[in-house]
């Protein structure tokens, strides 16, 4: 994915320890703060495929970071998210995880843990359900992700809340 100067540059020099990786403009929300729900998400066929994806985690490893994060748009969108994780997992890279919460089901939990995600970001932006999802434009989202982040505690998946100051 990069050429080996560029990645002596980047990563050996600045001693980058975490990458972000955003694998989807795609969500079911449309927060007023974020730049996926501004503009007009690329067709699936347009994102980086698997391969491409694991080619990069393999640069990444190679030069020395330690850590992916798996974001978008909603990366639960991309039916190669466990084994994106899974790839990176085994490459002996720390993942984590930044979602919405929507489709943190008991089942897609399992999964994650299983696939070896070590970290998992949910998205609340405000006490309140109501303003919440009138925030992120998604009617009942904010349940969604407080039963997302319950399952995440039960299942012992490391977790923690992230939100937009306003």
């Amino acid at each position: 994915f990069f050429g080996e100067t560029m990645r002596r540059r980047l990563f050996t020099s600045l001693g980058l320890r975490l990458v972000e990786i955003s694998l989807t403009d795609r969500c079911q929300c449309r927060c007023g703060h974020c730049f996926a729900a501004n503009q007009k998400p690329l067709p699936e066929k347009d994102e980086l495929s698997t391969l491409e994806v694991e080619n990069l985690i393999d640069d990444l490893s190679k030069s020395g970071v330690t850590e992916v994060c798996f974001s978008g748009g909603e990366p639960l969108l991309r039916n190669d998210i466990l084994d994106l994780i899974s790839y990176a997992h085994r490459k002996g890279l720390v993942t984590r995880l930044i979602t919405n919460g929507v489709l943190l089901s008991e089942q897609m939990v399992v999964n994650l843990k299983d696939a070896g995600l070590n970290w998992c970001s949910v998205s609340i932006d405000d006490p309140e359900a109501n303003v919440h999802d009138a925030f992120r434009r998604n009617l009942g989202c904010y349940q969604k992700a407080i039963n997302g982040l319950k399952l995440l505690v039960k299942y012992k998946v490391p977790c923690n809340i992230i939100t937009v100051a306003r």
